[in-house]
């Protein structure tokens, strides 16, 4: 097998949206369309 070292920043969202388990549906929402967040 051959290795390939690639910098984990190519696999990586460098700055991802997060969320915790308490947010509201409408600030979820919200989130979705300012970013344009198409699939998780």
């Amino acid at each position: 097998m051959t290795s390939s070292r690639k910098p984990v920043e190519e696999f990586t969202t460098p700055d991802p949206v997060t969320t915790n388990k308490d947010t509201a549906v409408d600030e979820l929402r919200r989130l979705v369309e300012e970013h344009g967040i198409r699939r998780g």
